[in-house]
């Protein structure tokens, strides 16, 4: 019912038998060469393409402001949260069964668990609402009923905003105290991102006019203050890294986990093969691959960071299709 956009694999409810053949088989693709898969399951909330829905549930009805057609949003009543809830449940339990090594619940990047925990989205007045420890309930209250419908043997893991990079939003100070929650919550690992479609941060806007190091892995020293909160659960970081230095780095003198890729994945889905058998010691950006002729630089320009996210999206669709 409500897709970030066209094309999404959607888990809404029971899958009959052909449905459920399609996700086994996904599965079994991606595990063929030893790779451990997990299912990102996440709920758009408030960014819901408009040519997918009219309108798409929220904290409060508070739409994003930018240029994003996005569906206007309707505040969620307290028995749509707890049916989503559920929701999120019966995804998690299909992708088990469908033979996935684990699912993470996406609450970053402005999506409607993410949106929960951000103040300037999230004006409710009830349970859900006001203090932090209000604001992360629904995260938290997922988090455990899905740990309970899988069991112990499922991994499960959560993607979290390092902040979100907006004044009066969810900020670092907030990341570190849930994050710090989190890791009481047997969980197998949390990732570290940053930004949402208002403050597009994960596409790199932090790292504008910084050293070597934060330019690349823009989010790297909000990991480390999180790091000193959390002793149990491994951190994972996305967002920048292209250089086998700088992840090297990381993993040794960090203390971080895992490192996690997106945008070099696009246009080159076995870059990381590349990288581990040393045959390249950086990754490139998708944005290297595409040039703009002469008389369409005015648009790169113009767009910043939209013109930015339009290849990445591009390049996306290019490689599904």
């Amino acid at each position: 019912r409500y897709l970030e956009r066209p094309g999404n694999v959607c888990i809404d409810g029971p899958q009959d038998e052909k449905q459920m053949q399609a996700l086994r088989n996904y599965a079994k693709a991606a595990q063929k060469n030893g790779t451990k898969c997990f299912v990102q399951i996440s709920h758009p909330g408030r960014q819901a393409n408009i040519m997918v829905a009219k309108q798409s549930p929220a904290p409060s009805a508070i739409p994003i402001k930018g240029l994003m057609p996005v569906a206007e949003p309707f505040e969620m009543s307290n028995a749509v949260v707890k049916e989503t809830i559920q929701k999120y449940v019966d995804a998690a339990l299909v992708c088990k069964e469908a033979g996935f090594d684990g699912v993470q619940l996406h609450s970053a990047h402005g999506y409607l668990l993410s949106t929960f925990l951000n103040p300037l989205a999230n004006v409710r007045s009830d349970e859900y609402g006001g203090p932090l420890e209000n604001r992360a309930k629904p995260l938290l209250d997922t988090i455990r009923a899905v740990r309970q419908a899988v069991g112990e043997d499922f991994a499960v893991g959560v993607k979290i905003n390092s902040s979100d990079f907006q004044k009066g939003g969810f900020t670092h100070h907030d990341a570190i105290v849930v994050a710090e929650w989190l890791d009481n919550e047997r969980l197998d690992f949390i990732e570290l991102s940053g930004g949402n479609y208002e403050s597009p941060a994960m596409v790199g806007e932090l790292g504008k006019k910084k050293s070597t190091v934060e330019r690349e892995a823009y989010f790297l020293k909000y990991a480390r203050d999180i790091k000193q909160a959390v002793s149990k659960t491994p951190l994972m970081v996305t967002g920048g890294f292209r250089s086998r230095d700088v992840m090297e780095n990381a993993l040794t003198n960090d203390g971080i986990g895992m490192i996690g890729l997106g945008r070099p994945l696009c246009l080159k889905t076995d870059c990381v093969n590349d990288l581990l058998e040393g045959r390249i010691d950086t990754l490139k950006s998708p944005e290297t691959y595409w040039v703009f002729p002469w008389y369409l630089k005015w648009m790169k320009l113009l767009l910043g960071s939209l013109a930015k996210i339009g290849t990445d999206m591009g390049s996306m669709y290019w490689n599904l299709y």
